[in-house]
């Protein structure tokens, strides 16, 4: 019995025992009210909608570590992805196009309607010969990171004039 004792008494002090979390931020109100605003707007949904906010604070960052990041050989678009995909998924991706899009991580699909937070998209603007990767947000709305590394926001309805989506993508881990 006293051994039974002892041992539930120490698991006891075990789980009460601090533990070290990684990867905590804290979004201070005032930040959290203007990105849910900021987004809700961008994105056409309601404010109370936009609940990753890690996930839109990381886009946020981007600006500002896009001029760091200087690879000349990869292009902006694929570098953002991976920026993003390390920085809120942990997830290392190929620093390739077609590296990615063939890689085994990556579970390919045409149909737009299964897009979800997160999923990449593979497209082409119609002027433009080079093939990006975007992250889809919310509201048939997704990013990517421009020539200059500057973030743009499509419509997947823009499929019509501006852009072609070549293919859909959710990443294993």
């Amino acid at each position: 019995m006293k051994y039974l004792l002892f041992l539930f008494t120490t698991l006891t002090l075990y789980n009460c025992s601090p533990k070290v979390i990684h990867n905590t931020e804290v979004i201070d109100d005032n930040k959290q009210s203007a990105l849910q605003e900021k987004f809700s707007n961008l994105l056409n949904v309601p404010t109370d909608s936009i609940y990753n906010l890690r996930l839109y604070k990381n886009l946020e960052s981007w600006n500002t570590m896009k001029d760091s990041l200087n690879f000349q050989s990869i292009s902006h678009s694929v570098l953002f992805i991976n920026y993003i995909y390390y920085k809120h998924y942990h997830i290392a991706l190929p620093y390739t196009y077609d590296e990615i899009i063939k890689s085994k991580k990556v579970y390919l699909y045409r149909n737009t309607n299964y897009l979800r937070e997160g999923d990449l998209v593979f497209f082409q603007e119609k002027d433009n010969p080079e093939k990006s990767i975007g992250i889809y947000l919310k509201n048939k709305h997704f990013t990517s990171a421009s020539l200059t590394g500057e973030l743009k926001y499509y419509e997947i309805k823009d499929t019509i004039s501006n852009i072609k989506i070549l293919s859909n993508a959710k990443l294993y881990n």
